[in-house]
């Protein structure tokens, strides 16, 4: 599969960018931050709200390497180097296995297919959700949100224990909340959280990703409850619980 995702990547003319690991720091036991070396692809880079690569990792199980899409995190021109934040699942998967032995010197390739997230300018609330994959992203958005707009952040994880030493942005308007998932249901919290949120649909902006349930959950608090225009709102699911794929 890998073989032929390279082999799509190169008819579209994208290119792989060598890196390596600089250094390793873990948050908590299952929030890993890997900075990487790369000064020509930092060089280049038009650095944008949710930016994200395509990582190309080791897959021990098919023997070759597999992609992986992750956000880009304090990107610094001036020495080359930019942070990627993985979590470490409990579920096997190609990048989390790997990113659970990296070492300073181990080398990856990514490749870049940005995209540019269009916020409506006269949106003066955003609500920013979801889950601890969703992390770097929604720290993204917090810092270039307007100092006039009103965010609305909430991450579901059920690691209570792990919150406080979890990286969060800060902004002079920031609601940010922690939720805690029932148990076999991504999604359904965060979806009651949103709802209790006292909002104006006029002047809102939703953001969402995560487990695809929870996208699903979001969606339809954006759709059905709120009523919001496709402008107004966008999702996207990044796993699937119980698929390996992280």
């Amino acid at each position: 599969m890998a073989n032929i995702e390279r082999g799509l990547m190169r008819l579209m003319r994208i290119t792989n960018h060598p890196l390596e690991v600089v250094s390793v720091r873990d948050f908590t036991p299952l929030y890993r931050r890997i900075r990487f070396h790369s000064p020509e692809l930092v060089d280049a880079l038009e650095v944008s709200p949710t930016l994200w690569m395509r990582l190309w990792v080791p897959n021990e199980r098919t023997g070759d390497v597999s992609q992986r899409g992750y956000t880009f995190v304090e990107a610094d021109a001036n020495a080359g180097t930019f942070d990627v934040d993985f979590v470490l699942h409990d579920e096997p998967g190609p990048a989390g296995d790997w990113a659970k032995q990296a070492e300073p010197g181990q080398q990856l390739e990514l490749a870049l297919t940005p995209a540019n997230l269009s916020i409506p300018e006269d949106a003066t609330h955003w609500v920013v959700v979801g889950d601890l994959t969703a992390l770097p992203a929604i720290n993204s958005l917090i810092e270039v949100a307007p100092a006039h707009v009103r965010v609305s952040a909430a991450i579901e994880d059920a690691h209570v224990d792990h919150h406080a030493r979890l990286p969060v942005s800060s902004h002079p308007q920031l609601e940010a909340a922690w939720v805690v998932p029932a148990v076999r249901d991504h999604g359904g919290e965060l979806a009651a959280w949103m709802r209790r949120l006292d909002v104006d649909p006029a002047d809102l902006w939703v953001w969402g990703a995560g487990e695809r349930g929870l996208v699903k959950a979001v969606r339809s608090v954006c759709k059905d409850v709120w009523r919001l225009d496709r402008t107004r709102h966008f999702t996207q699911a990044y796993w699937i619980k119980g698929k390996a794929g992280r």
